[in-house]
């Protein structure tokens, strides 16, 4: 006897197809004037002076609330962005006092890391404020407690905002089998699993140790190299060495120049010729704005710049001879990277005789 067995079998369009896509937290603090440092934006309110309660309630419609003050760094940042931002002397911070006890209306801990208190303060007033400057315009970045019902300048704070993260989608098709069999002994079955592709995009953040401010990240190395051997570093992490072009990234590098090094001095990416005042940065790019140099600066001869922190609330420029070793400080731009996972198709086929 003789069997004769025929199988057919057609598998179309099995693919199931999954996208995950998180945008990473993106920083919208280059609008309106807010300004990033750690978890939080600031913004320095000065076209109105208002009272205490008053700023607190024009804080909030920000989504924010009136500034506190939890460490040394956001102690110097908060005065150093109220001394650059405004020609004002006094700012409503977010503290009331009870006697020389100091609570915070945002309801953050109070950490006592060394209030820097006026001379005479606190003195049994109930709110708190910032001395930007003394009387003669320079600057200060003490506390002084006041009536609540002067009106002042103010500075407001809210953690960074950030864009929402997309939900994920997921796309699939149905298979499509078609078999055809005639006179069977045997039978024969496939399956095919289809591909699945996951995509995500993060913000690089691959070291801990790189700070993220605005759209660059920043690398702040203790190690005290001249400044070509400096520059090679920060090209072989993926950067160069820091550049300046504004205001806020003034004050942020000199602040965490302080925080993160503890050194006076620090190498960023810009030289000057001998007897000239603008900076040839590393990138090309103009500074922006007023460089701000210290007194005598820079050098009647050729120098490579460094951000002097001597006065924390007012960082500065010096050039020194560029064979010079100091610590430096890196950036890079906060990139995206995509990673993608593949499962490949698989095919099983048994056979029964």
């Amino acid at each position: 006897s003789t069997s004769t067995s025929t199988s057919t079998s057609t598998s179309t369009s099995t693919t199931s197809s999954s996208t995950s896509v998180s945008e990473g937290t993106t920083s919208t603090s280059a609008q309106l004037d807010w300004v990033p440092y750690g978890a939080s934006e600031y913004k320095v309110f000065q076209d109105t002076k208002l009272t205490f309660e008053e700023a607190a309630v024009d804080c909030a419609g920000e989504g924010a609330s009136l500034v506190s003050i939890t460490s040394q760094g956001e102690s110097t940042f908060v005065a150093s962005l109220a001394f650059r931002k405004s020609i004002f002397i006094q700012f409503w911070l977010g503290g009331e006092l009870e006697g020389s006890t100091l609570t915070w209306l945002d309801g953050s801990d109070v950490v006592d890391f060394g209030f820097p208190y006026a001379d005479g303060s606190p003195a049994g007033q109930p709110c708190l404020m910032l001395n930007s400057r003394d009387a003669n315009g320079d600057a200060e970045g003490t506390w002084t407690d006041s009536k609540c019902g002067r009106t002042r300048a103010y500075i407001c704070e809210r953690p960074v905002t950030t864009t929402p993260t997309p939900t994920p989608t997921t796309t699939s098709t149905t298979v499509t089998t078609t078999s055809t069999a005639t006179t069977s002994t045997a039978t024969t079955s496939t399956t095919t699993s289809g591909t699945q592709t996951t995509t995500s995009s993060t913000t690089s953040q691959e070291f801990a140790e790189w700070v993220p401010f605005g759209p660059y990240e920043y690398y702040f190395e203790i190690e005290k190299l001249n400044q070509d051997d400096a520059q090679l570093d920060c090209v072989a992490r993926g950067g160069e060495l820091a550049t300046i072009h504004s205001e806020a990234t003034q004050a942020f590098i000199g602040t965490y120049t302080i925080v993160r090094l503890g050194v006076n001095q620090a190498y960023i990416g810009g030289t000057v010729e001998a007897g000239a005042s603008v900076v040839s940065w590393v990138d090309n790019l103009p500074s922006g704005f007023v460089e701000p140099w210290g007194d005598n600066q820079p050098l009647s001869v050729p120098g490579c710049v460094v951000i002097d922190v001597n006065n924390p609330l007012t960082p500065q420029w010096s050039s020194i001879k560029c064979s010079r070793t100091r610590s430096y400080v890196c950036q890079r731009p906060r990139e995206t990277t995509t990673a993608t996972s593949t499962t490949t198709a698989t095919t099983s086929t048994s056979a029964d005789v």
